[in-house]
């Protein structure tokens, strides 16, 4: 148990720091980076699920959908901060960063697994039929 623990103590750390590192290149704030990364996740399941509001609003409250969003984009930002670390003005950084992320790229790019769109559609096909049932 300790293991586990300690394995998911480095793993935090490796995520804020790797943050920390971008929020540093980019010249933003934690909340800039912070709305950025939201913003972008809510584009793209309105690109992804075009004609599912229903779909885009329970995605939009899924732990399971936020979970793999970060994922993805911790990945995004350990490519970025290896490509970009040196000799970039901030306003390039800025361009690339926000071009790298935009979910009008990623939606052709990167799709959410079966398990993460399977379990929360189950959960929501669900709670429809709760309110039908009302």
């Amino acid at each position: 148990m300790k293991t586990a623990t300690n394995k998911a103590t480095l793993h935090q750390q490796h995520i804020a720091g790797t943050q920390s590192r971008i929020i540093q290149m980019l010249g933003w704030n934690e909340m800039e980076y912070a709305e950025y990364m939201e913003e972008q996740g809510l584009e793209f399941l309105e690109r992804y699920i075009p004609n599912d509001p229903h779909g885009i609003n329970y995605l939009q409250r899924s732990k399971g959908y936020w979970q793999w969003w970060k994922n993805h984009w911790l990945i995004r930002d350990l490519r970025f901060f290896f490509l970009f670390r040196k000799g970039y003005n901030t306003n390039v950084l800025v361009n690339e960063y926000r071009r790298q992320n935009a979910a009008k790229y990623l939606v052709s790019d990167i799709y959410p697994p079966a398990v993460v769109l399977g379990n929360d559609f189950a959960k929501m096909i669900g709670e429809l039929n709760d309110e039908i049932k009302r």
